[in-house]
């Protein structure tokens, strides 16, 4: 039996809209539920997932943003990771992480894409950790050091769509995630 997901990505050309049609189930999915989202979040390396039980996450797909140099970058996921821990929980407030998906399904990376990303994120106030994570289909490796300029102020992670989905294999089945494997 094939899933809605299959049934849909056929009536789709082009890379780009089998992409958005992926990137926006996955969306759905990390938005229905928030654990698996944090526990993916924690298994490829981000410590944005500790205080599980009071975190709430929220995800923008295709999130427009403006540059200094005033072009217009678009990053597949969007994630905000809002979270208390022990040391604020006496204040009240909460400590926000953020983390920019990239994805690509049979697409290659722009010229200087990721690296736009990251600068674009670097200069952003009012998280307490910034991360861009390049998630791929077909082997496109990408080192830290090639995409951040000023290490320390982004966490840069790539990633493979097969480990998400391995990832997948081992979570608690639903209909959401059946459709994405």
């Amino acid at each position: 039996m094939t899933s809605l997901l299959g049934n849909l990505i056929p009536l789709f050309s082009g890379h780009r809209r089998i992409e958005d049609l992926f990137t926006e189930t996955v969306a759905r999915l990390f938005e229905r539920r928030q654990k698996l989202c944090l526990d993916w979040l924690e298994e490829a390396g981000l410590h944005t997932a500790r205080v599980k039980d009071r975190t709430r996450v929220h995800v923008t797909t295709q999130k427009t943003f403006k540059t200094e140099d005033g072009s217009v970058i678009r990053p597949d996921l969007w994630v905000e990771v809002h979270r208390v821990s022990d040391e604020n929980l006496a204040e009240g407030e909460a400590l926000t992480d953020v983390v920019m998906i990239e994805s690509k399904i049979g697409a290659r990376e722009e010229k200087e894409q990721l690296k736009k990303y990251a600068d674009h994120l670097a200069k952003m106030t009012g998280f307490d950790s910034r991360t861009l994570i390049y998630i791929t289909r077909a082997y496109d490796p990408k080192k830290e050091d090639e995409v951040v300029s000023e290490p320390g102020e982004v966490d840069f992670k790539s990633l493979r769509w097969h480990d998400f989905y391995h990832f997948l294999g081992t979570t608690e089945k639903d209909v959401l995630v059946e459709e994405i494997i």
